[in-house]
């Protein structure tokens, strides 16, 4: 079934570039006989694992961008309510720190720590954070 968070691509095609039903269908099965010799099966071996790669670094591409498209319009919704201001933080600003308490039957309860100095900002809504 395909998934929506991958943007509609089977996850077994995302995660192995194999297109649906072909699974079983080995690399080095040629239509016709002919003799192998341990160079061309090398050969051949490297130039699918190069496909496959190549393949999958375009999936990747793919599917990060579907799904960054989605995250920004979901923010976009949720700036437009109104009353609704997202927080911006830069660096040195201080901050508190949440972890999740880990006890079950709770999961949202959290156990906050800080305040803490933010010293590296890996995106508008990630931080690291140093005590």
């Amino acid at each position: 079934m395909p998934a929506d968070r991958l943007g509609g691509v089977y996850p077994l095609t995302a995660l192995t570039a194999l297109p649906g039903g072909s699974q079983l269908r080995g690399i080095l099965h040629p239509r016709e006989a002919i003799e192998a010799s341990l160079e061309w099966v090398d050969a051949e071996l490297k130039k699918h694992i190069e496909g496959v790669r190549a393949s999958l670094d375009g999936m990747h591409h793919e599917l990060t961008s579907a799904s960054e498209k989605r995250r920004r319009a979901a923010r976009e919704r949720h700036a437009k309510k109104k009353g609704v201001k997202l927080q911006r933080f830069s660096v040195g600003d201080y901050v508190l720190a949440a972890t999740t308490t880990g006890t079950s039957g709770n999961k949202l309860s959290r156990i906050w720590r800080g305040p803490k100095r933010i010293v590296h900002a890996i995106n508008d809504y990630t931080f690291e954070s140093k005590t």
